[in-house]
């Protein structure tokens, strides 16, 4: 699995300030380089580093923000907003399966039967959570790193939409069986 968040990068007043970036959503997760570009590449392996520290350490993972909700201070010189993927291993989150629930209603049910996307046996919320997992995770490692994707900003937001889309739609699913 991969995760993404957005860098910040920002210099200072002087031209040969160099570069710093940080990570909104991950307070204490920073970088830096000479160069905007040494900066990125740094702000890869503080982000692996401050991911792989959580999921040591327990905590969750937040949620990445959404480009458009990023917000800096006024006195920061923005020099560049990056997105930082990085691989992530280890226990990301925890849930409780429980069987025999129905997920879908009968209307939704009989949509995707009428398209050939289910038969008429029943789905129980365990099913579609691995649905919801296996299509979030397929977004996070075919779509969103195929070249044609994260080379047009365009398709790359698209995409992030959908995968954040799955993903909320993946921890709605989770969140009912904890009930």
């Amino acid at each position: 699995m991969h995760k993404m968040y957005v860098a910040v990068v920002e210099t200072g007043p002087q031209p040969d300030s160099g570069y710093s970036a940080c990570f909104p959503d991950l307070p204490g997760c920073a970088a830096a380089g000479d160069t905007i570009a040494a900066c990125v590449e740094d702000a890869h392996g503080a982000l692996s580093l401050h991911l792989a520290g959580m999921i040591e350490d327990g905590e969750p993972l937040p949620a990445p923000t959404p480009l458009d909700q990023i917000t800096v201070d006024d006195e920061v010189i923005v020099a560049h907003m990056a997105f930082i993927r990085v691989p992530v291993t280890g226990k990301t989150h925890c849930i409780n399966i429980a069987e025999n629930n129905d997920i879908l209603l009968d209307q939704q049910k009989a949509y995707l039967e009428d398209y050939g996307i289910i038969e008429t046996t029943e789905l129980h919320d365990h099913e579609a959570l691995h649905m919801a997992s296996f299509l979030y995770q397929s977004v996070d490692r075919e779509l969103i790193a195929h070249p044609s994707i994260y080379q047009n900003l365009e398709r790359f937001k698209l995409a992030c939409e959908a995968f954040d889309k799955l993903y909320e739609l993946y921890n709605l699913i989770a969140d009912e069986h904890m009930k």
